[in-house]
């Protein structure tokens, strides 16, 4: 999880969905990223009840970016994330790398918004190798359109399962 998320209102349910019926659980639809002076509104109030911006809502560029839920056994199997240098991609890999690994039947897709806690941004001297890694072994790559398809990945032609595994830290 990251430590910029709020989880969003459904979360305990998806857990216990995940615990229950699901491997895996994508709770982000939306994301709502705040400015600062609504990320120390939060912070003061340690509640949130955001009038937004429509501008501000945007889709995620990856399922398990934020926070996602995954049973233990799975995450294990996987073998966790892949590890990037710098900023960027590890989490689009961990969606190649769930989408390919598991049932789809198995995995939900909440319609909730996450909300994003401004912060400056990070240093992202490496992304573009990381990129170019994620584009030349998972052929997956981030598409800045809006949200008009279910997957997040509609334009990605992913690599097969064999080549996905050797990117594995289990070595599946």
């Amino acid at each position: 999880m990251d430590t910029d998320a709020v989880i969003n209102y459904s979360f305990i349910n998806d857990v216990i969905k995940c615990y229950n019926e699901y491997d895996v659980i994508f709770p982000s639809k939306l994301v709502y990223y705040t400015n600062n002076t609504e990320k120390e509104n939060i912070l003061k109030k340690k509640y949130y009840n955001l009038t937004p911006n429509t501008n501000s809502f945007v889709c995620p560029k990856t399922y398990s970016g934020f926070f996602f839920i995954i049973k233990k056994n799975l995450l294990l199997y996987i073998g966790g994330f892949e590890e990037y240098s710098g900023y960027g991609c590890e989490d689009r890999a961990m969606d190649v790398t769930i989408l390919s690994l598991v049932n789809q039947n198995k995995i939900n897709y909440s319609n909730e918004v996450s909300v994003h806690m401004w912060h400056p941004t990070p240093n992202k001297n490496n992304l573009y190798n990381n990129l170019k890694h994620l584009q030349e072994n998972y052929k997956c790559g981030i598409h800045y359109e809006p949200c008009i398809s279910k997957s997040l990945h509609f334009k990605c032609k992913h690599s097969d399962l064999t080549k996905i595994k050797e990117f594995s830290e289990s070595g599946l």
